[in-house]
């Protein structure tokens, strides 16, 4: 079944009809075709108009049977929305109905996608945006729905396990058409779950992704917005003294008065932001600086000085963005008078100021309404690209921003919510939006989008905490932080003040140094716990993490495994082999990662390390001399912690080393 509403002059029409063929309603005609190419299908919905009309609402219905209940995964609107895995009995989020009558007030409704699709959750109904997959437990195949169009509007997926049925929704509200247009094209995929995704970015043409890291340390989560000269210089100071090898520091929202007002900068800041990014250069760190370009808060000068440049609702009246900073406006990006003010302002930030990366923060708010003929994915579209412009070849980090809209466009890109230094809040999260900051919901997104890593944008999981002040993570919770940052992010940071740690804490955070690019190879959900394999610099991990408040026991598959044991993590360096299979009890939120070793005859094998993160990842190469017998190790010069590590020989048919040796670095 296909639906499409639309506006002629002042009149409401609408086409619907079944099947894969041509339908016309006046001035509109759709052409709804079904495409294979080989492994690949596409279905495409094809408009062609003889006058000038509005689109309203576009939809198809389709069925699906499955002699299991499958997983469907359900991608959210934008960064902080909540992305999961779902299944017959789940429910999608909604927020509490007593709360949702005050979010008009609060301005609580911005944020995610409650206020566009219009729907009254029911168990077994779910949806996400621009993509979606079914799989099964236990599996890393799947069926992926991609959309190619996103520029043109955003795609959202609702599924009804309950009666089968598939829908895709077409937001292309407020498009202007006339002449010919593709309105639908989504491509249809069944392999494993890595492949389809790149796949898939092939077919939306656009370059490969920068695969470095980015590592630094950001200003937010320890002081928020009570930040200084003093207190950012003091924090830039001990991180050189420690010789952390950051690639940015980055001072975020706190330094202006008010959000908007970029160069009204507060009393404590008395050399200015340009003295600032001069003193990190002179530390050999690149100065990144947070700005949320399309927010001006209500009691802005900007916002009193230009009310002509604000983004105006139904009513006339200036659209309130979010209830942060007691609320702000909209700047409409589709004003020149607001590009040339934006332009002005990253001229200053990137000429005058010296810095070398935006963190470009709640781009949602440009897209809240369509305007001017142009659909919200239009309107996001255009501002990607001009923010692309004007930072002048600056490293973008995007945060806030529906993810299809910075897929080659952002050079990192935030895909959780905030994180917080504790689990959950169970109550919040039950009775306000899928937005909001939530540890537990942050590891959540960074699994599920781990697929979207290295495509189209570094994938930005956001911080760990190690501080023991001022945090609420029990020490495994905080460990499960740290490592899934680490293994499922490209950018790994913290806001810890690295001044304050113990000898322990200091020595394990060098231990993720230096912070390789990881290629991940497969992850599932198999009896509760999360799965998943990647290898770096020919080396193979496994990894498992407990998502439960019960502890549950892992499988080791067959082979000979050593786990991941950090220098600062323990007081005495020693050798663990585990040959598997083996169960291995994980605590409630516990991650643990092993290094697969590899028998190859002859020839010296990494049994495991005690050092860095990785285990065996301090190696560059490794060999025996033909001459000497000796081993001849070349160390990774970046390394940041003391090494031992053990090596051993294998011979034909067996399945546990001849001979160990014990290496060591100091």
């Amino acid at each position: 079944m296909v639906k499409c509403r639309f506006l002629e002059g002042q009149k409401v029409q609408e086409i619907h009809g079944e099947g894969f063929q041509r339908f016309q309603k006046g001035p509109l005609s759709l052409q709804v075709e079904w495409v294979n190419q080989g492994e690949l299908q596409f279905l495409r919905v094809d408009a062609e108009t003889s006058a000038l009309i509005t689109l309203l609402a576009l939809e198809i219905n389709a069925t699906w049977t499955s002699e299991q209940s499958p997983l469907f995964f359900a991608n959210g609107y934008q960064s902080w929305t909540h992305s999961q895995l779902c299944h017959v009995r789940s429910r999608q989020h909604q927020s509490q109905a007593f709360v949702r009558r005050l979010f008009p007030q609060l301005a609580l409704d911005c944020y995610g996608d409650e206020g566009f699709v219009g729907l009254t959750p029911q168990k077994g109904m779910v949806w996400g945006y621009t993509l979606g997959y079914f799989t099964h437990e236990g599996s890393s195949e799947i069926e992926f729905f991609g959309s190619l169009n996103e520029n043109l509007a955003f795609t959202r997926v609702l599924v009804d396990f309950n009666s089968q049925t598939l829908t895709l929704q077409k937001d292309v509200e407020g498009l202007r058409l006339m002449g010919r247009q593709g309105l639908f094209d989504m491509v249809r995929i069944h392999d494993e779950k890595f492949f389809c995704f790149r796949r898939w970015y092939q077919l939306l043409s656009l370059p490969p992704s920068d695969s470095t890291t980015l590592v630094g340390w950001t200003s937010w989560y320890y002081y928020y917005q009570n930040i200084s000269e003093k207190i950012l210089l003091e924090n830039l100071e001990a991180i050189s003294h420690a010789q952390i090898p950051l690639d940015v520091f980055q001072i975020d929202d706190g330094y202006q008065r008010a959000v908007g007002d970029w160069f009204d900068l507060k009393p404590e800041f008395p050399r200015g932001m340009g003295y600032l990014a001069q003193q990190i250069h002179d530390k050999g760190y690149k100065a990144g600086l947070w700005i949320a370009p399309l927010a001006a808060q209500t009691t802005s000068k900007l916002a009193q000085h230009h009310p002509e440049w604000l983004v105006l609702n139904k009513v006339g009246k200036p659209l309130i963005g979010g209830g942060n900073w007691s609320g702000f406006y909209v700047l409409d990006i589709l004003k020149d008078e607001v590009q040339h003010y934006l332009r002005h302002v990253f001229e200053v930030m990137t000429q005058a100021w010296q810095y070398d990366l935006f963190k470009v923060d709640f781009l949602y708010a440009s897209c809240l309404i369509p305007r001017q003929g142009l659909s919200r994915a239009q309107i996001m579209a255009l501002t990607m690209d001009y923010l692309r412009q004007i930072t002048q070849g600056k490293e973008l980090l995007a945060c806030g921003v529906p993810l299809a809209s910075a897929l080659g466009k952002a050079d990192s890109c935030r895909i959780g919510t905030d994180v917080e230094a504790r689990w959950s809040r169970p109550i919040y999260e039950t009775v306000l939006h899928s937005e909001l900051p939530s540890t537990r919901r942050a590891i959540d997104n960074m699994i599920n989008r781990l697929p979207l890593h290295g495509l189209g944008f570094r994938n930005d999981p956001d911080v760990f905490f190690l501080r023991k002040e001022l945090n609420r993570l029990s020490p495994t919770e905080r460990h499960s932080l740290f490592l899934l940052t680490y293994l499922l992010g490209g950018v790994w940071m913290t806001s810890d003040p690295i001044h304050k740690f113990d000898i322990e804490t200091l020595t394990l955070y060098r231990s993720g140094f230096p912070k390789p690019f990881l290629t991940h190879r497969e992850s599932f959900v198999h009896k509760g716990l999360w799965q998943g394999k990647f290898e770096v610099k020919g080396l193979h991990y496994l990894w498992a993490y407990n998502p439960n408040n019960q502890p549950l026991s892992w499988l080791l598959p067959p082979g000979l495994f050593s786990p991941s044991s950090p220098c600062g993590a323990q007081s005495t360096a020693k050798l663990e082999l585990i040959q598997g299979p083996k169960s291995i009890n994980l605590a409630p939120h516990q991650t643990q990662l092993f290094l697969e070793v590899r028998p190859w005859p002859e020839q010296p094998v990494i049994l495991g390390s005690v050092g860095h993160l990785l285990p065996g990842i301090e190696v560059v190469s490794l060999r025996k001399n033909s001459h000497t017998q000796n081993l001849e190790v070349e160390w990774e010069g970046q390394l940041q912690v003391p090494v031992w590590l053990w090596v051993g020989y294998f011979t034909l048919g067996q399945e546990l080393p001849t001979l160990v040796e014990e290496l060591r670095r100091g």
